[in-house]
Formats: structure tokens, C-alpha cells, sequence
């Protein structure tokens, strides 16, 4: 298993984000992160993965909204296959912005939201570097 629980800065990462080379669970919603470069493309790719309504507002505040609406009582994965590759063309706020989004929808708690960043073998360092520079500014 390659799954990671610590960024490189040795700044722990919550129990409900992952990185993985492993395979995505059965049960997971699976989105694209090539489409996920941009926020508008993870807007897109995001309401069409996931279900989210067609009055969804395309912004951060709609998504948290969406995404609280819609969380299961028996929770939700979601996993980002070529997570590498996740609001890679925007500024690293963009990437904290959608952290924050997820912490507070699933209160932090594993059982209620789990997000794996799914990569290939050996790219989860860069992964994690993505993640530690998101939350550090």
C-alpha cells in the first residue's frame, strides 16, 4: 500500500484527506483531476461526478452547500485520480480554498468525507509538497 499521512514538513495531514497510489474503493465517487486543473473545470467536473444540482452556483460557497446537502448518512469519498494534477494551473489558495470546503463539510470526520488524492507510485511527495504549500500560506 502507498498511502501517506504526513506532509513532508512533518506538518500532520487530517485523517479524512489521503494520498494513494492504491486503487479507488468501490464505493468511491471518482472525478478526473486532468479536468481538475482549473477551478472552473473542478466546478464542472465536480457537479456532473457528484450529482451536484443544476442551479449549482459554480463557486466555493456553492459547492460547500452541494456537497452538505448531498453527503450520505453513511458518508462520501471522493477520489481524484491524477490528484497531481488538481487545481494545478491556479494559485495554491485556489487548493486551500477547496480544503477548507471539505473540512467543514465533513466536520473533519473520516466517516462523514473522505478525500483521496489518487497518484501514480512515487509521485506522492510531489503530492504532499502541493498539500503543505496550500495549507502553509
Amino acid at each position: 500500500m502507498h498511502d501517506s499521512t504526513s506532509a513532508p514538513t512533518g506538518a500532520a495531514i487530517p485523517a479524512w484527506l489521503r494520498v494513494s497510489s492504491d486503487a479507488p474503493p468501490a464505493d468511491a465517487t471518482v472525478v478526473g483531476g486532468r479536468a481538475c486543473r482549473t477551478r472552473s473545470g473542478l466546478f464542472a467536473e465536480w457537479a456532473g461526478a457528484l450529482g451536484l444540482p443544476e442551479h449549482f452556483g459554480h463557486n466555493w460557497d456553492a459547492l460547500a452547500d452541494s456537497l452538505h446537502d448531498r453527503l450520505p448518512d453513511d458518508g462520501l469519498t471522493i477520489v481524484v485520480a491524477h490528484g497531481e494534477q488538481l487545481l494545478a494551473d491556479e494559485a495554491p489558495g485556489q487548493l486551500r480554498a477547496l480544503l477548507a470546503v471539505l473540512a467543514h463539510v465533513g466536520r473533519g470526520d473520516p466517516a462523514r468525507l473522505r478525500f483521496v488524492l489518487r497518484t501514480a507510485p512515487g509521485r506522492e511527495p510531489e503530492v504532499r509538497e502541493r498539500l503543505a504549500a496550500a495549507a502553509a500560506h
